[in-house]
């Protein structure tokens, strides 16, 4: 059977995504009366397609030896050779025959094991796995569809996990609703009445999240038109009908001039009780913002503009924030703003912030020190602090409950920041550690109880130079029995290091990590990642050696980036 499917009828749609013809029906009917067989009934199918070819065989096996002993007969009674011609054996019928016996047998015995497999796998199990095979971004899109990939597809296996995918709400509570590119080629078919498919694929994905709160993404390509089909504001209204159960909307993109786009999503204003997540990244109307105001459980959002139309309310500094969201009712706040402007914005969430995170824009100015607006904000409950861009505003905040800090550079800035602040970080994420190894040594005196380091050695800097200061870092954090080491309490490090094939560079993390192993240290979990450059490889030695580190109770966990950005997860 699932040989058969693969030969199905099948198209290409706009997104050059490959999805069976029969899926342009009513997929809601489809996914509720279409009965996929069990691993049993295949199995069943192939043992009677085995015993028919067999019995088909005997049938000629048969007819051959009946005809063997009319042969000897015939010869026996001296009669001509025309007679026998008449009766002849289907020897080439019975040679295709046997082949077709033996791929049966053969996919029997190569089906057995797979089916029994199959069954065996808990739901539990087969649910993770599609979750695994189901990124956001890979989704069978008709133009606008949002329906993803694995469930409907991993469904088709057997009926244990189409049952198991069916059940599963998390499989079918995120819903994207895209237009490509214009410039791409989207067309008018797409849209049209007769293709029925996305919006009997979107009720069918609504009905199987049950209940669940839903995740709700809205990404309009840059070259979307200002008008656009009425069969996407139907799609939208079947979403915008469902916003009771809306937990985090997620928009990419939608600009002023969308008014017929975005127009159903004004509709949901006042019904946004259990919303908590609202994520914006390139252009945003205004309209829609006042949707979001009577949101009262919005507690996260996320502000990365990157259209002019609105960035400007973000990056002018002689403006102040002209965003309207409930900004005293904010946890947690991701952004990228002109730092002066950022300023206003935490005078704005400045009692209620516990995340913040900011992500790097090439907009952003640095600012000299001494012109970072005055006078210095207390956070009060800011716990975690993410910074990847300018750093200049560390110096006029104080977080003295912080407890987890990431920075991209600045290790100055971040001294600075902690000193004055006198908080007590578990947490200390440097993701570049470029500069000085004092400046790095003396961030980590002042930091002595620290829970979890991540250290990531990449810089621009020359090979020997960079190894030096790698060198005088690691020495520095190698744990000496009876002495007042760095961050004695460590109990999960992250180190991050270019020049994979430095046995110099092992041999220092090796030293570190055993130094702070149990009985000496805290030491529970190590985390390493390597920079490959050109084709350079880890020595099997060193897996060895991490292999140790298993056996005696740590957890290790190896990810290696090569110098095309592929990223593997290794676990050891």
């Amino acid at each position: 059977m699932v040989e058969s499917m693969r030969e199905e009828k099948s198209y290409k749609n706009e997104a050059g995504v490959d999805y069976p013809v029969e899926l342009q029906a009513d997929v809601s009917k489809l996914m509720s009366a279409l009965r996929l067989p069990s691993p049993d009934e295949d199995l069943s199918g192939l043992h009677a397609e085995c015993a028919a070819l067999h019995a088909k065989a005997a049938s000629l096996y048969s007819m051959a030896a009946a005809l063997h002993e009319r042969r000897r007969h015939v010869v026996a009674g001296g009669k001509g050779r025309a007679v026998l011609e008449t009766e002849t054996v289907p020897i080439e019928e019975m040679a295709a025959l046997e082949d077709r016996i033996r791929i049966a047998e053969l996919r029997i015995q190569t089906h057995t094991p797979l089916a029994s497999l199959v069954r065996r796998i808990p739901p539990e199990i087969i649910c993770e796995i599609l979750l695994w095979t189901m990124p956001h971004d890979v989704t069978r899109k008709v133009g606008d569809d949002s329906v993803p990939v694995a469930p409907w597809r991993l469904g088709h296996i057997c009926q244990d996990w189409r049952r198991a995918a069916r059940a599963d709400v998390r499989l079918w509570s995120h819903i994207r609703i895209e237009i490509p590119y214009f410039q791409f080629g989207i067309n008018d078919d797409v849209f049209s009445v007769e293709n029925h498919c996305p919006l009997a694929a979107l009720l069918s994905q609504i009905s199987l999240s049950t209940s669940s709160g839903l995740t709700i993404n809205v990404c309009l390509g840059f070259g979307t038109p200002k008008s656009t089909h009425p069969y996407l504001v139907t799609l939208l209204e079947v979403i915008a009908n469902e916003s009771h159960r809306w937990e985090r909307f997620i928009s990419n993109n939608i600009r002023e001039e969308h008014c017929e786009i975005y127009a159903p999503l004004l509709k949901t204003e006042g019904h946004l009780d259990n919303l908590k997540s609202l994520e914006i990244s390139g252009a945003w109307p205004r309209k829609l913002e006042d949707i979001f105001m009577a949101a009262p459980q919005l507690h996260n959002v996320s502000l990365m503009p990157t259209h002019e139309s609105w960035s400007h309310r973000f990056w002018d500094p002689t403006r102040s924030p002209s965003v309207r969201l409930p900004w005293q009712q904010l946890r947690q706040l991701s952004a990228c703003y002109e730092p002066r402007v950022l300023h206003k914005v935490l005078e704005r969430v400045q009692y209620t912030v516990s995340e913040l995170r900011l992500s790097y824009c090439d907009r952003n100015i640095r600012i000299p020190e001494d012109q970072v607006p005055a006078p210095c904000l207390l956070l009060p409950n800011l716990g975690v602090l993410s910074v990847a861009t300018d750093h200049s505003f560390l110096y006029n905040i104080k977080a003295p409950n912080l407890r987890k800090l990431t920075t991209c550079g600045a290790v100055n800035a971040a001294f600075k920041f902690i000193s004055r602040s006198q908080c007590q970080l578990s947490a200390l994420h440097l993701d570049k550690c470029d500069e000085e190894s004092s400046s790095i040594i003396a961030l980590l005196q002042a930091v002595p109880n620290l829970l979890d380091v991540r250290m990531v050695f990449v810089s621009g800097r020359s090979s020997r130079e960079s190894l030096m200061a790698m060198g005088e870092i690691f020495h520095a954090l190698i744990a000496v029995p009876g002495s007042n080491h760095l961050c004695p309490h460590l109990a999960q490090m992250h180190f991050a290091v270019a020049r994979a094939t430095e046995q110099d560079v092992w041999d220092q993390i090796f030293a570190v990590v055993e130094s702070r192993m149990a009985p000496i240290g805290a030491l529970r979990g190590v985390h390493l990642q390597s920079v490959f450059e050109g084709n350079d490889s880890v020595p099997t030695s060193i897996f060895i050696r991490f292999s140790r580190w298993r056996t005696l109770g740590l957890e290790v966990t190896y990810d290696s980036l090569n110098n095309l950005g592929a990223y593997l997860v290794v676990l050891l």
